[in-house]
């Protein structure tokens, strides 16, 4: 699913075993009247070291956002939604923006969220876009080409060069 006016973008993140590595790749997508969607651009992210799922969903976000400010599509469009195959990303969005303590962001049973400091940074991602931000979950390994091709991508990423966190 995409949608007219808005800068779609299609985030994916990926961790492999033995080693544990990680790996990202955002999509972004316009639609078109007459040709329907058009690639804008893919961001190539590199993997990295010892990485779970999803902080790998979580840093496709962040980048996938930090890259929207500044592109030339972002003034052009009404707002910007981010697909995801993560229900971590998804379901947790709403907590990490309007946290119950403002020095921290916790899950509904008021225990600390699992990587908290990558979601400060996704918040801080939001709150400088300067486009109203919506989360969408689209089921993973799916129909759905977007999602199948930023699957794809960041498995490759996850064996591609690393960044040490």
């Amino acid at each position: 699913m995409v949608y007219e006016k808005v800068l779609n973008i299609y985030t994916d993140g990926s961790s492999l075993p033995a080693p544990r590595r990680g790996g990202n790749r955002d999509s972004f997508c316009h639609p078109q009247r007459t040709q329907g969607m058009r690639l804008l651009k893919n961001v190539e992210l590199p993997g990295y070291a010892a990485a779970t799922n999803n902080e790998m969903e979580l840093v496709a976000c962040v980048t996938a956002l930090q890259h929207a400010a500044g592109h030339d599509q972002i003034h052009g469009v009404e707002r910007v939604v981010i697909f995801t195959d993560s229900l971590y990303v998804k379901e947790n969005v709403p907590r990490a923006i309007f946290p119950v303590a403002q020095a921290e962001v916790v899950e509904p049973r008021r225990r600390p969220l699992e990587n908290a400091t990558i979601w400060k940074d996704l918040v801080r991602a939001i709150k400088k876009t300067p486009k109203r931000v919506d989360f969408e979950w689209v089921k993973g390994h799916s129909k759905d080409p977007h999602n199948k091709a930023v699957d794809k991508l960041a498995k490759t990423s996850a064996k591609g060069h690393f960044c040490h966190r």
